[in-house]
């Protein structure tokens, strides 16, 4: 069995057992609003990759409010990625393994309330360290990000970037992972 198959497989079993979606609900789902966020999270990720052609050009990087934003756009698109993959995650599982318990409209409003909460937390992600650690942001290597050095900042990149990371990746996995032992 192929496992990237499972929740597709069971929302599909669904739909046909249910009998489709009605003409008043609306064409994007949930979880597809939640797709399209994450997607444009990807493309503000991809944003300072672009940025970066300034410190291949100058042969330097130097900071300043260009480093400062090429930092910012990078922890919000590693951050806004790593969020709403959990939040796809949860709504898929929610939506394929408890049909009918999470109504239409409680799954559009779960949905913008992930949307806002993760909106929230990114920006206070930002805004807390960035106001209270003097250099917060500044040069990493041959960009900028959360600066090099300290003891501080490599715990500040652990558990404001990789830990959302591992954890989008243990969340995704253990709830498709039961999804898919419940489909056996």
């Amino acid at each position: 069995m192929n496992l990237s198959h499972c929740p597709q497989r069971h929302a599909i079993k669904n739909y046909r057992l249910h009998g489709g979606w009605g003409p008043e609900d609306c064409p994007l789902q949930p979880v597809s609003l939640l797709f399209l966020v994450a997607v444009f999270m990807d493309g503000v990720h991809a944003v300072p990759g672009f940025l970066a052609a300034r410190w291949a050009f100058y042969g330097e990087v130097t900071e300043g409010s260009y480093c400062t934003t090429q930092a910012v756009l990078l922890q919000i698109g590693n951050d806004g990625v790593s969020w709403f993959t959990i939040a796809i995650a949860v709504m898929t599982f929610l939506q394929t393994m408890f049909p009918g318990k999470l109504s239409r409209s409680q799954a559009r409003q779960l949905a913008v309330a992930m949307i806002a909460l993760i909106f929230l937390f990114i920006f206070l992600m930002i805004i807390i360290p960035a106001t209270t650690i003097p250099h917060y942001y500044g040069k990493s290597g041959a960009w900028c990000w959360i600066t090099d050095g300290t003891v501080e900042s490599s715990r500040l990149k652990i558990g404001s970037e990789y830990a959302y990371f591992w954890l989008a990746a243990t969340v995704t996995f253990v709830l498709y992972g039961h999804h898919c032992s419940q489909l056996a």
